[in-house]
């Protein structure tokens, strides 16, 4: 998948036919989490995060959004919501993680 990186996995046969078989099938998966809008690769919330982040400060200085943005939401992202879930994976954050 364009953008997602080459990943490799064990398929954990010697049959060539099954072998085909399986990767076609991991394949046709990839290809549906794409289509519905998922990652294929196991991403950081940090490293999510920083890159929302970089976006407001580049819609700030393309004047798209106000100062404002950087100077209230940047730091509570990276206090709290960084401070608090750190490099978790993405995938391992549930609703149940919402402690208020």
């Amino acid at each position: 998948m364009r953008g997602e990186g080459q990943q490799r996995y064990s398929l954990g046969t010697k049959d060539k036919a099954e072998a085909e078989r399986l990767a076609y099938q991991r394949w046709v998966h990839a290809c549906m989490l794409v289509q519905n809008g998922q990652s294929l690769t196991h991403r950081g919330f940090s490293d999510v995060a920083e890159e929302f982040i970089a976006t407001i400060e580049k819609d700030v200085e393309h004047e798209r959004k106000n100062e404002y943005h950087i100077a209230r939401y940047v730091p509570v992202i990276r206090r709290y919501l960084i401070g608090y879930f750190g490099s978790r994976q993405i995938k391992a954050i549930s609703a149940s993680d919402n402690r208020c």
